[in-house]
Order: C-alpha cells, then structure tokens, then sequence
C-alpha cells in the first residue's frame, strides 16, 4: 500500500508544532514590541512633562 507522505501522522504533528512555535514566537515578539514602546513613550512623556514643569516655576 502506497501513503502519500503528506498524509502520515507523524507529519501533521511536524506542521503542527511547526505553526504553534511560530505563532508563538510572533505573539511574544510583538508583545515585548509594544511593552517597550508604550515604556519608552510613558518615559518621554513624564520626561517632558517634568522638564516643563520644572521649567516654568
């Protein structure tokens, strides 16, 4: 009996965990992009807010 290799079990587990770690790594990388930019953006925006604060008194 000839199986198509695409059909073996064994191969939808590859593809399977192929698209998890592959999500998965995007949904982090993404995550941390954020993370980091709303800090840094917070950061200057506390930064210049004191700077002026400082500024006018």
């Amino acid at each position: 009996m000839y199986h198509s290799i695409s059909t073996h079990p064994s191969n939808y587990y590859y593809y399977y965990y192929y698209y998890y770690y592959y999500y998965y790594y995007y949904y982090y990388y993404y995550y941390y992009y954020y993370y980091y930019y709303y800090y840094y953006y917070y950061y200057y925006y506390y930064y210049y807010y004191y700077y002026y604060y400082f500024s006018l008194n």
